[in-house]
C-alpha cells in the first residue's frame, strides 16, 4: 500500500463533504419525521462495522479520515466511514453512513447540505455506473463551488443503497419508510468527492471509481446487517434484550423493521 499519510488534512475533500452533510433540515422532512421514527425498532449495529468496507480498490488504495466524536454524533448515522484514496496523484474522498433510522439520511442531500454550508450548485447531471457483474446503477454527479476570485471547486458523486438496491435519488428512500411489511429495512448513502472543475478527466475518475467500489462497498453494508441480524436473534434466544444502554447518539442505532 502507498504512503498516503500526508494526504490528510483539515481542508482536505473528505472532511469537507463529512461537515457539510450535517446541514439542512427542511420543513417537509419535519413533517414526515414523525412517520419516519415509528420505523426504527430493533437491530444494533457496532459502531466501526463498515470497517468492513475494503481499503483497496484495485490500484486505488485507502486511509481512515478520522472524525471529531460530536460531528459523527451529529450526523444521525448508525455508522459511517470517511476515506481518502489515492491512485498516484488522483485522489477521491470517500464518505459511507449508514442509516436504519431512513428519517436521519433524507435530508442529507448534496443539493441541500453544501448550498446550507455556502457552496453554490455548478451544475449536475445523472451517470450511469457499469459494474463488473454486467449491471448498471444511476447516480448523481454534481459540481460545486465557493469563494469570490479564486474559487474551491469539488465534484461530488452521491447515490443510496436502500435494502440492497442502488438509487440515485430519495425516491426509494421514501418508499421504503412508508412501507409497513415485515423484515428489517436498511440504508446508506455513498458519496465520492473530488476536487477541481466538472472536466472529463474528473467526473470519469469519479465514475470509475464507483464502478470498482459500488459492489465492495454495498457486500460490506449487507455482512454488517447479517451479523447484526444474527446477533439480534442470539439475544432473543437467551432472553436478553438491546436494553439501549450506552447508546451514542449516532454512532449506534438500531435497524428499521
Amino acid at each position: 500500500m502507498r504512503d498516503v499519510g500526508k494526504r490528510r488534512g483539515n481542508s482536505s475533500p473528505g472532511v469537507v463533504v463529512a461537515v457539510v452533510l450535517l446541514v439542512g433540515t427542511g420543513g417537509g422532512y419535519r413533517h414526515l419525521q414523525g412517520r419516519y421514527a415509528d420505523l426504527a425498532d430493533s437491530i444494533r449495529v457496532i459502531p466501526g462495522s463498515l470497517s468492513v468496507i475494503p481499503m483497496s480498490f484495485s490500484d486505488w488504495d485507502g486511509i481512515d479520515v478520522p472524525l471529531d466524536p460530536n460531528v459523527i454524533q451529529a450526523t444521525d448515522t448508525d455508522d459511517l466511514i470517511n476515506r481518502e484514496y489515492a491512485r498516484g496523484r488522483d485522489m477521491v474522498s470517500l464518505y459511507v453512513a449508514m442509516g436504519v433510522r431512513i428519517r436521519d439520511l433524507i435530508p442529507h442531500r448534496p443539493e441541500v447540505c453544501y448550498i446550507g454550508a455556502g457552496w453554490t450548485l455548478e451544475g449536475g447531471r445523472v451517470r450511469t455506473v457499469s459494474l463488473d457483474d454486467g449491471t448498471s446503477f444511476q447516480c448523481r454527479l454534481q459540481e460545486f463551488s465557493r469563494g469570490s476570485m479564486a474559487k474551491e471547486h469539488i465534484n461530488v458523486l452521491h447515490y443510496y443503497i436502500v435494502d440492497g438496491r442502488y438509487c440515485a435519488d430519495v425516491s426509494l428512500l421514501r418508499k421504503t419508510a412508508w412501507r409497513f411489511d415485515e423484515g428489517p429495512h436498511y440504508s446508506a448513502q455513498v458519496h465520492l468527492v473530488a476536487s477541481g472543475k466538472m472536466s472529463g478527466r474528473n467526473a470519469e475518475m469519479l465514475v470509475g471509481f464507483a464502478s470498482l467500489a459500488a459492489n465492495p462497498i454495498r457486500d460490506g453494508i449487507m455482512r454488517v446487517v447479517e451479523d447484526s441480524m444474527d446477533e439480534a436473534t442470539g439475544d432473543e434466544a437467551t432472553g436478553d434484550g438491546a436494553s439501549g444502554d450506552g447508546v451514542a447518539g449516532g454512532s449506534e442505532g438500531v435497524l428499521a423493521r
